[in-house]
């Protein structure tokens, strides 16, 4: 019999017995891993102390000293920390600072611009006080990146620091070439400034404000000057020269309405003025700024805003009463409140007034387009919109009469009926008004195309008698007697239809005034006709109608068709 086949452990048949987990005996807490790493570190191994004792022995150490160094930079050239410790280790335990220099120079060709390698090679040098070395440093980093404002500072200040400002300005100079930002510009004028060298100060401004015609810039500039003590007259002549010419260039620029720094320039020369005793000039500077044209209504509002001290009486003992200190408290005054409402329509008025009595109607132009800028918010016919109303007239009148400018004035016309809202109300002035301009600068199809237009649009709710009169006063003037009796039917239709809605009698009025018209030209059978049609049932006339229809044919000497008029009504 032959002996049983024995099967590997691994294919057994028999499914595996489950180990059983027990908790060990010891428990082996983190505390005790921890306080057994504590206890290492407590003990009392030291690194063996090694002393060289002679010439041979300091070699060897140096050698395998920096084939450690070469071996940990060949693993990785760019750890300029290694770079960095192998160079001050042979400048600190072998002062040799030519193969200290050597180390540095190999990790620059790794990466020459490396900016915090060449910070720490130029400080190392300094901090040996090699000056020589930290220069010629310096001068090679611009040279090689000569964006990097870092490289230059630290040139300035080493030159600085060694007393050579000859040779800080000359790097100055040097850096200015390369178009940098404000920073060096800065840097520039604040040398200067803290040696007192105002004069060369002033001379980098004027090639700084040319570079960078900004209101920052400029305002650097002036508080260079006005922190200057000495007040004397060639310093406050300068010091206004200043504001002058920065004003003139920033206000002339095409970005004056966004720079942010404008208003400040101009309340710094108010304050200035004011504070030297010229405060009639300061409200002058204060004025003309208001009157430009290029600032926004915010740039304004900010000046005014800020401007409030200047008109105090504490600022000066004796403030003066001339003419024109008045009419800048005035104008001040007012500008006030158009900023603060610019919806108060009556000191729009007086400012208008005001400037066309000091500087002539002209002047009065630009304020009447100021004003005209917000219109009421009401929805009827109130006093506010009378007054606004009116000063669009003035505009308009004074564009046109004044300053002879036809196009602007026909614009200002049409603009001022945009601004109406015709669905509510309208102003038979502004259209006829508006008409009459047309008419005199022979456009008499333009003032009938405009009159026709306040008759669709201005006459929506109700016939405005004063549009329809002035119509066909204009018509009647041009001999034109046709088009004045289509003005008539025209009339007499949009009153019948706004008698139907109203349940007024307009157009019995309306019907009368075009008998007399037709009469006046001596057309009987006209008025005959149109008698007719006022004493139909249709147009449900009334007896005193009749009664001047029976008189007119009296007058005309139709008594047979008075008399049958007279029985048919009985």
């Amino acid at each position: 019999m032959s002996a049983p086949i024995l099967l590997p452990q691994n294919l057994a048949t028999e499914a595996p017995q489950k180990n059983v987990t027990r908790p060990a005996e010891i428990q082996v807490k983190s505390a005790d891993i921890l306080a057994d790493a504590h206890d290492i570190k407590q003990t009392n191994f030291k690194k063996p102390s090694l002393t060289i004792q002679d010439l041979d022995e300091l070699r060897l150490f140096q050698l395998l000293k920096r084939r450690d160094y070469e071996q940990q930079l060949n693993k990785n050239r760019l750890n300029y920390g290694q770079w960095m410790r192998y160079a001050k280790w042979e400048i600190d335990h072998n002062h040799d600072f030519k193969r200290a220099r050597s180390i540095m120079e190999r990790a620059l060709e790794v990466n020459v611009q490396h900016v915090p390698f060449w910070v720490r090679y130029i400080e190392l040098e300094l901090l040996h006080k090699n000056v020589n070395h930290a220069r010629n440093l310096l001068d090679r980093a611009v040279t090689i990146m000569p964006r990097t404002d870092k490289f230059w500072f630290m040139y300035v200040q080493t030159e600085e620091t060694l007393g050579n400002y000859a040779g800080v300005r000359a790097v100055f100079e040097r850096w200015l070439k390369w178009k940098p930002s404000e920073l060096a510009w800065d840097a520039y004028v604040q040398f200067e400034e803290r040696y007192g060298e105002y004069s060369n100060a002033r001379a980098v401004f004027v090639r700084y404000v040319t570079e960078f015609p900004t209101g920052s810039t400029w305002k650097r500039w002036i508080v260079l000057e006005t922190g200057i003590l000495a007040l004397d007259e060639s310093q406050v002549a300068r010091t206004r020269g200043v504001f002058e010419a920065a004003l003139d260039t920033l206000i002339c620029h095409e970005n004056a309405g966004s720079d942010v720094d404008i208003p400040g320039i101009i309340l710094l020369w108010a304050k200035w003025e004011a504070s030297v005793n010229e405060v009639e000039r300061a409200q002058a500077i204060i004025a003309a700024a208001l009157d430009q044209n290029t600032l926004l209504k915010d740039q304004k509002l900010e000046i005014l805003q800020s401007s409030n001290s200047l008109n105090n009486p504490t600022d000066v003992t004796d403030p003066s009463k001339t003419p024109d200190a008045l009419y800048l408290q005035r104008k001040l005054k007012l500008e006030r409140q158009v900023a603060e409402n610019s919806r108060d329509f009556d000191a729009w008025w007086d400012y208008a007034k005001l400037q066309e009595s000091t500087l002539g109607p002209i002047s009065a132009i630009d304020i009447l387009s100021r004003a005209v800028e917000s219109s009421p918010f009401d929805d009827f016919k109130l006093l506010s919109w009378r007054r606004y109303v009116f000063l669009w007239i003035k505009l308009a009148l004074y564009t046109e009469y004044l300053a002879k400018d036809i196009p602007r004035a026909r614009e200002a016309w049409y603009q001022s009926l945009q601004t109406i809202p015709h669905e509510q109300f309208t102003f038979a002035k502004l259209w006829t008004m508006f008409a009459e301009f047309e008419f005199r600068n022979d456009g008499i199809s333009l003032a009938r195309k405009v009159l026709g237009k306040a008759i669709g649009q201005g006459c929506v709710n109700q016939p405005k008698r004063k549009i329809f009169n002035f119509y066909i006063d204009l018509e009647n003037r041009l001999g034109e007697l046709e088009r004045v009796r289509k003005v008539f039917e025209k009339w007499l239709e949009s009153s019948l239809l706004s008698d139907e809605t109203k349940g007024t009698s307009e157009r019995l009025n309306v019907l009368g005034d075009y008998i007399d018209f037709e009469r006046l030209l001596g057309e009987s059978d006209r008025c005959v006709a149109l008698f007719d049609i006022g004493i139909s049932k249709e147009f449900d006339s009334s007896a005193a109608l009749f009664d001047t229809y029976i008189a007119f044919l009296k007058e005309e000497f139709r008594y047979d068709e008075a008399r049958k008029g007279a029985q048919n009504s009985s």
